[in-house]
C-alpha cells in the first residue's frame, strides 16, 4: 500500500451555537490534524447541554458548502459509509477523500431551500 498522500482534517470548536447566552458548549479536538493515508485519526466532539437535541456532523471540502455527514440521536451507535459515530467518531484508516473541514453541532444547522442547503 502506498502511504504518500497527506490528509488534512480541520476541526472548528464552538462553531454552530446559534444563541449568545446559551449554556450549551460544543468542543471539538484536535483543532487541526495532518495524517498520512492509511493512518488512524479520531475527531472527538464533546458537549455540555441541559437538553440534548441531536449531534450533527458536517464536512466541508475546499471551495464548497457544508455537507451533512450523519445525525446521532441520544446515545445510539450509528454506522454510515466508512465511519462509525458514537459520542465521537471512531478511528478508521484515512483516505485522501477524507480531507476537509469537519464540524459538529447539537442541532441542525442547515435548512432546505428548494434547490440547496442553506446555513
Amino acid at each position: 500500500t502506498n502511504y504518500n498522500h497527506l490528509i488534512c482534517f480541520m476541526i472548528f470548536p464552538d462553531f454552530f451555537l446559534d444563541c449568545v447566552n446559551c449554556k450549551e458548549q460544543v468542543t471539538q479536538v484536535p483543532p487541526f490534524a495532518a495524517v498520512f493515508e492509511g493512518d488512524r485519526f479520531i475527531a472527538t466532539c464533546t458537549y455540555d447541554t441541559s437538553n440534548f437535541y441531536s449531534l450533527h456532523w458536517y464536512k466541508q471540502n475546499a471551495g464548497e458548502g457544508l455537507s451533512p455527514l450523519i445525525v446521532q440521536v441520544k446515545s445510539e451507535k450509528v454506522q454510515k459509509e466508512r465511519f462509525t459515530y458514537e459520542l465521537r467518531t471512531q478511528e478508521k484508516l484515512s483516505t485522501p477523500s477524507d480531507s476537509g473541514t469537519y464540524y459538529c453541532a447539537l442541532r441542525p444547522t442547515l435548512c432546505s431551500d428548494d434547490k440547496k442547503d442553506v446555513q
